[in-house]
């Protein structure tokens, strides 16, 4: 779940990727690239599917793939993201509370 809603830049997003905490995978059938996950130092799990291979099933393997490699993974999922608290509990992961993230002043 993105915490920050804010607009991020290029130089922002390559500091980011240049932090060494986070592991990405991009998920690719025939080579066609068809969704990304990301692991962080803590366990944190996320993951994105392109809007063209949604329903087919990626996002539940890949979120399998990803609690099968790494332990006791967690996923900070929105109440409303239906599609990703389907992925996540057939990927085997169990709901075990309600997080809610509201705007906060900075």
């Amino acid at each position: 779940m993105s915490r920050n809603q804010d607009t991020v830049t290029v130089s922002e997003h390559r500091k980011w990727f240049q932090n060494n905490k986070h592991k990405i995978y991009i998920a690719e059938v025939n080579g066609t690239p068809v969704g990304t996950c990301r692991i962080d130092t803590v366990s944190e799990l996320s993951w994105t599917i392109a809007p063209e291979h949604r329903r087919e099933g990626y996002g539940t393997e890949m979120v399998k793939q990803m609690v099968q490699k790494f332990d006791n993974p967690v996923a900070c999922i929105k109440p409303e993201n239906t599609a990703s608290l389907k992925i996540a509990e057939r990927a085997g992961m169990v709901r075990e509370k309600l997080i809610v993230y509201r705007k906060g002043e900075k």
